[in-house]
């Protein structure tokens, strides 16, 4: 019985994708520089970084500490909010 339990969950696992917050918030973040037009470099001058900098956060090598999303969110000329995962009812 465990077994198959365990192999449902895998299943499910796989139909189902989970995003990681910092994950979707940065491919957000590509999405926003690339309607602008601004290439990596550009933006990086924008906020003060190296375009390595903005590849590796790009790519997932590294996680950006919350000031350095913060000047990208500038330079993009976001406002960055924070949302309930929920919505309850009134």
């Amino acid at each position: 019985m465990g077994l198959r339990i365990l192999e449902g969950i895998m299943e499910f696992h796989k139909e189902v994708q989970f995003i990681d917050p910092v994950e979707e918030l940065v491919q957000k973040l590509v999405v926003c520089r690339k309607m602008q037009g601004l290439t990596q470099k550009e933006l990086a001058v924008k906020c003060g970084l190296q375009q390595t900098a903005i590849a590796r956060i790009e790519t997932g090598s590294t996680v950006p500490r919350l000031d350095t999303f913060m000047k990208i969110a500038n330079a993009l000329e976001l406002k960055p909010f924070l949302q309930p995962n929920t919505v309850s009812e009134i």
